[in-house]
């Protein structure tokens, strides 16, 4: 679960680097942006964890320790 400041960060990293966020929905689902339910402190993305995410490693690292990620992806 993220606490309180992580979540705000997320939502803004969103709102500022999601190519699929506008006006508070989630364009690939036509629904509202899980992030920005008052219920998205447990939530996860596929495209936002592997697209926009890493453009803060920092807050990565918060997000992936709060949704217990400990892995690390092997790219050659």
């Amino acid at each position: 679960m993220l606490d309180r400041t992580t979540h705000a960060n997320v939502k803004r990293l969103v709102k500022r680097s999601c190519a699929n966020y506008s006006n508070v929905r989630c364009l690939i689902y036509d629904t509202q942006c899980d992030y920005e339910s008052r219920y998205g402190h447990a939530i996860s993305c596929d495209y936002f964890e592997k697209s926009v995410l890493p453009n803060d490693e920092v807050l990565e690292a918060r997000y992936k320790k709060a949704h217990g990620i400990n892995y690390q992806d092997n790219l050659e």
